[in-house]
């Protein structure tokens, strides 16, 4: 069983989907392992959660 990671500073969900499936089919391309590919598609995903415009372009505050 994997380590938790700790929760998400959660900003802006924008383009967590496109981070997940692209995390996944990196992931499963290179180790062919469903469980590490969803692990990885799940990190991926929220590492984008945690950037304001998740594109750089976030507006200023």
């Amino acid at each position: 069983m994997s380590k938790r990671r700790p929760p998400v500073r959660m900003v802006d969900t924008m383009g967590a989907g496109d981070s997940f499936i692209g995390g996944f089919l990196a992931s499963y391309h290179a180790k062919n392992d469903m469980r590490q590919a969803l692990l990885q598609a799940a990190r991926s995903a929220a590492a984008t959660c945690e950037i304001d415009g998740a594109f750089g372009y976030g507006m200023k505050k």
